[in-house]
Formats: C-alpha cells, structure tokens, sequence
C-alpha cells in the first residue's frame, strides 16, 4: 500500500510539471512571436527584400492601398540607407518594450495589441543622435540604458491591428519614424508626402492622412 501511495504522488508530481512545461511552452512561444516577426522584417530590410517586407504589412494597410512595393523601394533607397550612412551593418541589438511604460515590456499578450522595439544597427561607423532627439528623450523620459551612446536607435512596431491577430509591422508608420529621425518631426509630414504617401497607417490601426 505504502509502495502505491508512493508511485501514486510521482505520477501526479510528473502530471504536474508536464502540464507547466506545456504551459510555459505554450506562454513563450506566443511571447517570442513579435521578435519572429521583428527578425523577418529586419532581416528583409538590410537585404533590401521588398516583397517579404510587403507581405509582413498588415492586409488592411495592402487593402486600402496604404503601402506598395514601389513605396516601401522608394523609401527604402531615400531614406534608410542614408540613415545609415551608407556603412555595412554587422548585426543589430534590439531592446523589447512597452508602449505603456518605458522599462519593461509586458509578460502576457492575450490583450496586448502593440509591442515596441528599440533597435540599434552595428555598424563600422556610428552616426550621433540629433540634439533635438535626446530633447524628446529626456522629455519623454526614456532611460539612459534605451539610449546606447552614439548609435542611431530606430523605433519599430510589431502590432496586430483590429480584426487581424497575425504580428505585422505597419510599413507607413515605420517610414514616419524614419523620416522623423532622420529630418525631425517638423519636417515629417513634408518628407512622407515627398515619399509618396498621402496616408499611412499606424502601430494601433490608425489612417492618418498627411496634408
């Protein structure tokens, strides 16, 4: 009887720790899923893969004509190869936040819709950040460990916009973010327009139409 008793709570002890190996495997794997998708894009993105960086957009931003192959070419070759000075990447450094706070990111994604990324290229030469940047910086109160020195940190999205529950990345409003750090957010809209957009979708399911 001791010997049943005893093969009884080792099964249950094992049943138990299988179902939360399950359960945090379950739990990562949907957790890792915006950086699967975040690694696609850069990955496409220093390769110059336009078509993978088009299908990695959300299908309403393709629907309403928001984005095309020639747009994100265009800006792609305009503005994210000058904003890296034209040097050769070696690799990237990304740092997962929240949209709501600024330290850590959430832990469960049922609900969350957005998550942000901070990434850094390394590159063989490093372009300083514009003063009026670390001015937003400080208002905004971004920590000083977000702002890695000298190196140009780009901000991207990974969302899941209404009515889709894929992770994408909303290639308008990345190009917005491109074109605030590279001429400054007075001259966004001017640049985004130069660009060809006259609207563009943001990180939450937003159209925001540029005048």
């Amino acid at each position: 009887m001791a010997f049943a008793s005893v093969s009884r709570r080792r099964r249950t002890i094992l049943m138990i720790a299988l179902i939360l190996v399950v359960a945090f495997g379950v739990w990562w794997w949907q957790w890792q899923a915006p950086y699967r998708t975040l690694n696609a894009f850069l990955t496409a993105l220093l390769k110059g893969d336009v078509q993978t960086i088009y299908q990695l957009t959300p299908e309403i931003e393709r629907r309403y004509g928001l984005v095309s192959p020639e747009l994100i070419q265009r800006t792609y070759h305009l503005v994210f190869l000058p904003l890296l000075n034209d040097c050769q990447p070696l690799g990237w450094r990304i740092q997962r936040t929240s949209i709501h706070r600024p330290f850590l990111p959430e832990l469960w994604l049922r609900r969350v819709r957005v998550v942000r990324f901070y990434v850094w290229f390394h590159c063989q030469q490093e372009k300083g950040v514009p003063r009026w940047l670390r001015e937003e910086w400080n208002k905004e109160g971004v920590p000083h460990w977000l702002r890695e020195g000298k190196k140009l940190p780009l901000v991207v999205f990974v969302s899941r916009p209404p009515k889709e529950e894929r992770w994408c990345v909303a290639f308008g409003g990345f190009a917005s973010a491109l074109c605030i750090i590279k001429y400054g957010p007075e001259k966004e809209d001017e640049m985004m327009l130069k660009l060809g957009f006259s609207r563009y979708l943001t990180e939450k399911g937003n159209i925001v139409v540029l005048k």
